[in-house]
């Protein structure tokens, strides 16, 4: 657990088995973790309060490993989480969980035809589920659930979209979900998938929309390509890219201020470097799943990205970037940041130790 803002000392909580990914409820504070296994843990601030098993039964395989519970969203309108877990009933050997935090109560796996993506992501407010794979099919899975019901295979709906001309594979959802800009990466490729929500239509399982992929030039120097990608929640439209296993560039992007009428696009990117952290080591992005991540401030109301560095094979520091900062830093070619501008002097960038 590492404060980012306010007071506080980071502060290590001990798990039973490693964990992968966590979320937490915004409005309550509590914090879902899922480990590799099928534990998943329920915390409250630093103390674990509670331990569940998942209903995963075999792993689930992405190119950065295996694992039964494979990550985790929460729905904090819902007080309820999504777990994407191994489970072999399932055509894809994938499936979703759901998790009512009020009651820690399990519901019955929702079976996915296509794979689960890496990084999955609850629309609060169109109650969609993304999820882009790497068979390159963007599923949709539509909530229909009545609040304080656990969603389940009745209530929810797969909706698939296979998409053409991706020069990777997908790898990982974001959203505006205030406008309904919706993205997903192009792992091993240069562009983003970039997805109108607000002028989706559904029909037999599968779904529509405007739609394109955008190229980003400088996206080859990512390592591994685009592969995590997080969009501030609010009203900043603001969102960061980055690489995974190693790597020290990444992308702040802007966003549409409102809905679109028609194809959606990024209005304007920063390419940059992560400059050393304070040990001197060079900047190094984390593995599988994704170690970069978006939010707003509470005190400032600015947008900031958040990556972990892995340069000592654990996570030693976590850089803190102003996203609209980066975006008016000075540049060296129309999209990227000019290397001899300091990123931490001039408080663009601000190393947080973990430990």
């Amino acid at each position: 657990m590492v404060p980012i803002e306010g007071t506080g000392s980071p502060a290590r909580v001990s798990t039973p088995n490693t964990p992968n990914s966590c979320s937490t409820n915004s409005v309550t504070g509590e914090t879902v973790c899922v480990a590799n296994n099928t534990d998943i843990y329920l915390l409250t601030g630093t103390a674990l309060t509670k331990t569940l098993t998942s209903s995963s039964d075999t792993t689930a395989g992405f190119s950065g490993g295996d694992c039964q519970n494979c990550g985790v969203a929460v729905n904090s309108t819902r007080n309820q989480a999504v777990i994407q877990i191994g489970y072999s009933s399932a055509r894809s050997g994938s499936a979703l969980q759901f998790l009512d935090l009020g009651h820690n109560a399990l519901g019955t796996p929702v079976p996915a035809n296509n794979e689960v993506s890496e990084d999955i992501l609850w629309d609060p407010f169109r109650n969609l589920i993304l999820s882009p794979d790497e068979g390159d099919n963007y599923d949709l899975f539509q909530v229909t659930t009545p609040l304080g019901v656990i969603p389940d295979s009745k209530t929810v709906t797969e909706n698939s979209n296979q998409v053409s001309g991706v020069d990777g594979e997908f790898d990982s959802a974001g959203e505006d979900c205030s406008t309904g800009v919706a993205l997903a990466t192009d792992e091993g490729g240069s562009d983003l998938y970039v997805v109108n929500l607000d002028q989706v239509k559904f029909s037999s399982g599968t779904w529509s929309a405007p739609s394109q992929l955008q190229y980003f030039p400088e996206f080859s120097g990512l390592s591994a390509g685009p592969c995590p990608v997080a969009v501030a929640p609010g009203t900043t439209h603001l969102g960061i890219v980055s690489g995974e296993f190693g790597g020290a560039t990444f992308a702040a992007i802007e966003l549409p201020s409102s809905s679109v009428s028609g194809v959606p696009s990024v209005l304007d990117y920063a390419y940059a470097t992560m400059p050393n952290t304070p040990d001197g080591d060079g900047f190094s992005n984390g593995y599988d799943p994704h170690t970069t991540t978006a939010y707003t401030s509470p005190n400032s109301g600015k947008a900031y990205g958040v990556m972990a560095s892995w340069a000592s094979g654990e996570p030693a520091y976590v850089g803190v970037i102003d996203l609209k900062a980066l975006l008016a830093a000075p540049r060296s070619g129309a999209h990227t940041v000019d290397p001899s501008y300091d990123l931490i002097k001039n408080n663009v960038v601000r190393y947080v130790a973990t430990f």
